[in-house]
């Protein structure tokens, strides 16, 4: 007998669309018959795990919330992406976060200043950037948090090719949040 044909399929369909439902009210972008079905699929590649946990209702809820919120992720970040709106790249986050040496009072001394025909070195945008960089980064984890404002804020080199990886992530994370906070203000 195949590991397929041991799992009950229509129990693991039913519990699927129960999570995928709760899924899509909180998340507003996907559908709960998309979600189901992204659900399902992580279920098919992952099935040995899927029966090792078939009897453990709790376990099982976990990962197809855990499949399902993935997936709803990943079409939050489609859509931010294809919107139309603004949107940070991880470059801009990094140059976002150069400027909080600088105390706010400073920083809004800057703008305008060491500014020629060709190169504005601080610009209103760069000080809008700060403010969306400062309100996502109570966002992300501390553990982001600690290497973005060594390595950024206060330049201390990072000390391990972990954590260069990680403040790597980080950057990216905060650029996410960034734009998430972007799309909450438009949203209000």
């Amino acid at each position: 007998m195949t590991e397929q044909s041991e799992l009950d399929w229509a129990y693991l369909a039913d519990l699927a669309g129960k999570v995928a439902y709760s899924i899509a009210e909180r998340w507003h972008i996907v559908e709960a018959d998309d979600v189901k079905q992204a659900i399902l699929e992580h279920a098919i590649r992952e099935r040995k795990n899927v029966a090792l946990a078939v009897d453990d209702q709790a376990l099982l809820k976990r990962i197809f919330w855990t499949a399902g919120k993935r997936y709803a992720a990943k079409e939050r970040l489609y859509r931010d992406l294809v919107d139309g709106e603004y949107f940070y790249t991880a470059d801009e986050a990094k140059t976002a976060l150069l400027t909080m040496i600088y105390t706010a009072e400073e920083f809004s001394g800057l703008i305008g200043k060491k500014d020629d025909l060709n190169h504005c070195t601080v610009s209103e945008n760069l000080h809008t950037a700060r403010l969306d960089a400062e309100d996502a980064m109570r966002r992300i984890n501390e553990r982001y948090q600690r290497l973005l404002h060594s390595r950024y804020v206060l330049g201390i080199p990072l000390a391990s090719d972990a954590d260069q990886k990680a403040c790597q992530r980080a950057v990216i994370a905060l650029s996410y949040e960034m734009n998430r906070s972007l799309r909450r203000k438009v949203q209000k």
